[in-house]
């Protein structure tokens, strides 16, 4: 009951600000990306540059 309780506040405050759920995709995409990255240098080292290792 909590959980769809809560769920539907935050559907419909997505739907009146739609700027969070903006920011929320970007941030499963950074995070996303991250993790690829991380698989990528693990299996793969030395194939990701130096400057975006801080990302990682």
């Amino acid at each position: 009951f909590l959980i769809a309780t809560v769920a539907t506040f935050f559907a419909e405050y997505i739907k009146k600000h739609s700027w969070v759920g903006i920011v929320g995709l970007v941030v499963i995409l950074l995070v996303a990306l991250q993790l690829i990255g991380g698989g990528i240098e693990s299996q793969y080292p030395g194939t990701i540059p130096e400057p975006f290792k801080s990302w990682l």
